[in-house]
């Protein structure tokens, strides 16, 4: 028989078992035991859960490795504030985030960093990845990766143009609101997920000072 606590082989007369030291009697396991234990293998016959399996695979118990953090969630509008006020640096880091997660889950050699820096190339990518995931999570809404990659790339393009036109610039956030919130939705409905609601020093600070820099730069184009 199997101890159903760690799945060790024990002999049928065993009173413990001798890795864990859970207690059996008579061949009857008689310790707490799992609910409803997962099997790979053939089931060929059970006491009391003290089970043998043809290929002698142990039991392993249902959800035991809960799905991991998937994506870097963070409010609407906190992400719409400091790319406001950071001058859309925040969009970079939170594509860095994104990407950093999805490099470890697939541990593959993408470069975070990289595709953070050239985010204008790489928006569509991101956007149909979390767009399948919560898809599956079964996400209400719906929205075009390669439209919304379009839209950003021409938004940061209004950065150079001359007069007030660079105003303009300040709203490269927003084709990128409708997969902020897919992950926010995502990472509500996953058991390890979470959502950075909250502001870090760091996070205070260049927003401060770039809340100051934008304030002058605004009088300054508005001046005469």
């Amino acid at each position: 028989m199997y101890c159903q606590k760690c799945g060790t082989l024990q002999t049928n007369d065993a009173s413990f078992c001798h890795k864990c030291g859970a207690r059996s009697s008579d061949g009857k396991c008689v310790n707490e035991m799992i609910e409803e234990p997962q099997f790979t293998g053939v089931l060929k016959g059970s006491t009391c859960g003290a089970l043998s399996l043809e290929y002698g695979i142990v039991p392993q118990s249902v959800d035991q490795k809960p799905r991991v953090r998937l994506y870097y969630a963070v409010p609407i509008s906190k992400f719409v504030l400091l790319s406001i006020l950071t001058f859309g640096l925040y969009e970079l880091y939170w594509f860095g985030k994104n990407w950093t997660l999805i490099q470890k889950q697939e541990k593959s050699k993408i470069s975070p960093v990289g595709r953070a820096i050239f985010s204008v190339l790489y928006m569509s990518d991101l956007a149909s990845r979390v767009l399948k995931t919560a898809t599956s999570d079964k996400y209400p809404e719906s929205f075009s990766p390669t439209f919304l990659a379009i839209a950003y790339f021409a938004l940061n393009l209004t950065w150079r143009l001359p007069g007030q036109g660079w105003l303009i610039g300040f709203a490269s956030f927003l084709p990128i609101i409708p997969v902020v919130k897919a992950i926010k939705f995502i990472n509500e409905h996953t058991k390890d997920g979470a959502v950075d609601s909250g502001y870090s020093i760091g996070e205070i600070m260049f927003a401060v000072v770039g809340g100051m820099i934008l304030l002058l730069a605004i009088i300054g184009s508005l001046s005469p």
